[in-house]
């Protein structure tokens, strides 16, 4: 059942190949029309416009190239500057966050979490929505302690853990 298939299209695919190559190795004047036999092959006939003289591969490639230039009026039309970007609204200023409101804000949290029950009582959006949470307010908390502090970030760092790891909180819904 395939070697006849496959016999066919090899035999279509030989023929397509070589009628690709008799295309564009045969020039336009050497070819024979039928009913332009009296005329010189040279010379080209009144009744046969140019387009048909020159090899279906050049009409083909010309057609494609004449399709892809834009209209007249879409040139003029690109041609037109267009108009500056409106400036973005300026951004409200940042509201300097005190260590108090960072650290009550990330003991709430904690709390927030620690009263959850089970993994279960949170859908997938919650579970992100709560991560991000978690870790923005653990930066936010970083960042207001520094460096002086780290025994007090390593307790953070141990709450936030033992609280995404309990609840399964993950970045992506």
């Amino acid at each position: 059942m395939r070697a006849p298939l496959l016999l066919a299209f090899a035999a279509t695919s030989l023929a397509l190949v070589g009628y690709a190559v008799y295309s564009l190795q045969a020039p336009p004047a050497a070819r024979v029309r039928s009913g332009a036999a009296s005329t010189p092959a040279t010379a080209p006939s009144i009744a046969e416009p140019a387009a048909l003289q020159e090899p279906p591969i050049q009409r083909i490639a010309r057609a494609a190239a004449a399709s892809a230039e834009p209209p007249a009026d879409e040139r003029a039309y690109a041609a037109e500057p267009e108009p500056p970007p409106e400036p973005e609204p300026a951004a409200p200023p940042a509201v300097p966050v005190t260590r108090q409101a960072t650290e009550a804000a990330f003991d709430a949290l904690m709390t927030e979490l620690e009263a959850i029950p089970s993994p279960r009582a949170l859908n997938p959006e919650r579970r992100a929505e709560l991560y991000r949470a978690t870790n923005d307010t653990f930066a936010a908390l970083t960042i207001q302690l520094g460096e002086d502090e780290s025994e007090a970030i390593e307790d953070a760092y141990m709450r936030v853990q033992a609280q995404v790891g309990r609840l399964r909180l993950r970045g992506k819904p």
